[in-house]
């Protein structure tokens, strides 16, 4: 096996400590993939559960965009406020990135 800069991993005694390692990294990858799913699975049975995070700009904050409230007096942050400017201007109540316009959101850029 080669490692980057590391050159071929034989059976030296660098070499089993580190696929030692590699085991120990991807064993406690897969520990925390198992209780993020038992999390999700518990979460899920509670009424109200979303799937999302909870949203921060209420219709107030949006109000206050609309009016020029700056956004360190709103506390969120610059590019969250220009956003939601924008939004403002077009009229629209999208709450997250325009799925027109590709350098926003390059997932989703054909969809509208």
């Amino acid at each position: 096996m080669h490692v980057l800069n590391m050159g071929l991993i034989d059976n030296t005694p660098t070499g089993r400590l580190i696929l030692i390692m590699l085991s120990f990294a991807e064993f406690e990858r897969e520990m925390i993939k198992e209780r993020t799913a038992a999390g999700k699975a518990i979460a899920r049975q509670k009424p109200g559960y979303k799937e999302c995070r909870p949203k921060q700009i209420t219709p107030k904050i949006i109000k206050q965009i609309k009016k020029g409230v700056s956004w360190e007096e709103l506390g969120i942050s610059g590019t969250t406020w220009y956003r939601y400017k924008e939004y403002s201007l077009k009229e629209t109540n999208c709450p997250g990135p325009l799925r027109s316009e590709p350098h926003l959101n390059t997932h989703f850029a054909y969809i509208r």
